[in-house]
């Protein structure tokens, strides 16, 4: 299968993938601000199986905030907004100063997997696509081990690979490898859970 491409203008700040049913049929164009679309490509795939109608997401990037004594690892359980999530990876971490009592805190975004939700990217395979860069676009090029959601699909991908690059005129091509990143099997979610609710459920001694 031919992988295709085409530039298509949005407002979001991430890089979109677009669905391919057949060669050459593009469903959906969703991009971003420097007019870009990555491609995806599922061999032997059904065309249901590719579009993705709404609903949870089943991963998603939350932000964390806590104090200079609290812990944040991956494979942690937390609650971020009404929901739990078990952390998957950590992107980005930021100290600050808590301006009520002067302590240091940390900001960190994470990817975290939303409890009891469907698994999406069972579905997709690693793809490769070549992204063409006008000059305008130099200092956006996408690096190895960023993540991106995929809007139309509801799952994230991560840049595996930069395979190679070359100017055709005064427009870069990169061609790249990425992948979905994929969702904790459901017994290590459950097994996640019940170590969250043991820390929780700790017995306390009577006064003697």
């Amino acid at each position: 299968m031919k992988i295709i491409y085409k530039r298509a203008r949005c407002s979001f700040s991430a890089l979109f993938l677009c669905d391919i049913i057949e060669t050459g049929k593009i469903i959906g164009a969703p991009s971003h601000p420097i007019y870009l679309n990555y491609v995806k490509a599922l061999v032997g795939t059904s065309p249901e199986l590719f579009i993705y109608k709404g609903g949870v997401k089943l991963i998603e990037k939350i932000r964390l905030r806590k104090k200079k004594n609290e812990v944040v690892k991956v494979g942690d359980v937390v609650n971020y907004r009404g929901s739990m999530f078990i952390i998957l990876n950590v992107l980005a971490v930021r100290v600050m100063i808590n301006r009520e009592n002067g302590e240091l805190m940390t900001m960190s975004d994470c990817l975290g997997q939303q409890y009891r939700t469907p698994d999406l990217s069972a579905d997709y395979i690693t793809t490769q696509a070549e992204i063409t860069y006008e000059p305008e676009e130099f200092r956006k090029i996408s690096v190895v081990g960023e993540y991106i959601y995929d809007q139309e699909t509801g799952i994230w991908v991560q840049i595996k690979a930069i395979l190679d690059y070359h100017f055709e005129g005064r427009n870069l091509v990169v061609k790249y490898e990425f992948e979905p990143v994929m969702e904790l099997p459901a017994d290590e979610v459950e097994k996640a859970i019940a170590k969250k609710r043991k820390s929780i459920m700790k017995l306390v001694k009577k006064n003697s």
